[in-house]
C-alpha cells in the first residue's frame, strides 16, 4: 500500500528529474513503467530504495521522456503521474 503516492513532475529539457513514493512495507519489490512498458535500470533510468521509499531518476529528460511513469509492486498495487518536459528555449 502507498502512505506517499507519486506525484506529478516538470522539468527543463535536458535536465535530470525523480519521481518518488513511500510504501508501507519496505520488503516489497517495484517495478517501473513508462507509459505501460517496464523500464530498466540504465544510464537513462536510475532506480533506487531505501526501505519504505522508492525513487526513479530520469537523467537528461528529452520531450520524448513525456509520458505517465508508473510504479507496481508485487501485489499489483500501483501509482501513477505524468511527466512533463519543457523544451529549451531558442535565443
Amino acid at each position: 500500500m502507498f502512505i506517499i503516492p507519486l506525484t506529478e513532475a516538470s522539468c527543463q529539457e535536458g535536465k535530470d528529474i525523480s519521481f518518488s513514493c513511500e510504501v508501507s512495507d519496505d520488503k516489497v519489490p517495484a517495478r517501473w513503467f513508462k507509459d505501460g512498458v517496464k523500464i530498466e535500470p540504465s544510464d537513462k533510468y536510475v532506480m533506487k530504495k531505501d526501505g519504505r521509499k522508492h525513487s526513479l531518476t530520469i537523467k537528461d529528460a528529452q520531450l520524448d521522456d513525456r509520458a505517465e511513469y508508473t510504479i507496481k509492486l508485487k501485489d499489483d498495487k500501483e501509482s501513477t503521474a505524468p511527466l512533463f518536459v519543457e523544451g529549451k528555449e531558442i535565443a
